[in-house]
Parts: C-alpha cells; sequence; structure tokens
C-alpha cells in the first residue's frame, strides 16, 4: 500500500514473514520523509493468523490501518481488523485492533473512499466456500461495504454477477458518481 499522508509524506505499508498466509505473516510500514525511508515498523504481530493486505485510511485528523487476518490457508475465516495508527516523527505503532462487523472470509486491498456525505466506501472481496468443501477461490465475488458512522459499523453490498471478480477499486468521476 502506498499513499501520502494528510502532511503531505509518503507512507508505504506491506505485508510480510516467512510464506503468504503463514501465521508469522505481520504488517510493516514505513514513511519517507526529506528523500529518506524511515525504518520498518512491525504494526501487526498476531501468532496465530496470516496479517495481510494493509490499507491505510486518513480521515478526521486520525489514520486508520484496516488489514486481514485468517488462519494459515484459510481465507474463507479471515477477519477483517481495523486499529488506530500512530506517527510519532518517522516511527509508526499502531493501538489496539478490533474487528469490522463484516462476514467472515472479506478481503480488502484497494482504498477507502469517502463519499460525499460522508460515509466511508470499502471496496471487498468475499472468499466464499462452496457447502461441504473447502474453500479454493473458485466462487470469491466482489462487494461493497459502507459505515455511515466513522467505521463503528457497516453495512455490506454484494456486486451481483462478481464471481471471479476481485480486488475491486472505487474510483470518484466527480460529484456522487463513483466507478469501479
Amino acid at each position: 500500500f502506498l499513499d501520502f499522508l494528510p502532511d503531505g509524506r509518503l507512507v508505504c505499508a506491506w505485508f510480510g514473514g516467512r510464506i503468504e498466509g503463514a501465521s508469522d505473516i505481520s504488517i510493516y510500514g514505513s514513511i519517507l520523509d526529506g528523500g529518506v525511508w524511515s525504518a520498518a515498523s512491525q504494526l501487526t504481530d498476531d501468532p496465530a493468523r496470516s496479517e495481510q493486505n494493509p490499507v491505510i485510511f486518513a480521515q478526521d485528523g486520525a489514520l486508520h490501518l484496516f488489514n486481514t487476518a485468517q488462519p494459515h490457508g484459510n481465507q474463507d475465516e479471515c477477519l477483517l481488523r481495523q486499529r488506530p495508527l500512530l506517527i510519532d516523527g518517522g516511527q509508526m505503532q499502531t493501538g489496539a485492533a478490533r474487528t469490522v462487523d463484516v462476514p467472515l472470509g472479506s478481503f480488502i486491498r484497494g482504498r477507502i473512499v469517502l463519499r460525499d456525505d460522508g460515509a466511508w466506501m470499502m471496496p471487498l472481496f468475499r472468499c466464499i466456500s462452496r457447502p461441504g468443501r473447502r474453500w479454493t477461490g473458485s466462487h470469491d465475488t466482489a462487494a461493497l461495504a459502507v459505515s455511515r458512522d466513522a467505521g463503528a459499523s457497516w453495512s455490506v453490498t454484494e456486486v451481483p454477477d462478481s464471481t471471479g471478480s476481485v480486488h475491486m477499486t472505487i474510483v470518484p468521476l466527480g460529484g456522487s458518481r463513483m466507478a469501479a
């Protein structure tokens, strides 16, 4: 994830560890300040879940880190987490995580977009397993989560006929028009 902070500095967040999906995968971040990247800060550390797909969202003077957290190889059991992101100089740290109230198996990757009415719009993809079968990715779909209360609660709307369409990005087109 790469974006500008409200103060104009560039922030980068990524996940790393032994192998994608393993429980030693954590989120890291760094800030570009004066042409120099800060030392990487480890922002998450759940020894039971692979923490992936960081998304940073700045709103009302606060920074939020969202990320996925899945047990090894079970994307359909993924939790979505949100935590405050704090920056002191060039160092980053996070506050306590809370689980976002979206269905299990919801993944993020694209930026959260602020709607004209102040609602937060978060693109999701849903890891859907078939009844009685292990998740394979063959039935994943796109969805949109919307929060009208600054991330305290979310409603999820599935995108019709979106099987196989994942990693949606919302593109504001001006006014209330958007594309995905």
